[in-house]
């Protein structure tokens, strides 16, 4: 039970390092809603505005 939990802490710390590195990079990103099949991170690039 410890070791699942490890990992999945793992897994989500690695979601937010991966949405901070995009960040430094202008890429507006942020984790995905969890338990999600299709993907992890959500981002964007570019001008947002209209």
């Amino acid at each position: 039970m410890a070791k699942k939990k490890s990992l999945s802490l793992i897994g989500t710390t690695g979601e937010y390092y991966v949405c901070a590195e995009l960040g430094k990079r202008n890429i507006l990103a942020l984790p995905a809603p969890k338990n999600n099949p299709l993907f992890d991170v959500i981002a964007i690039y570019g001008s947002t505005s209209s």
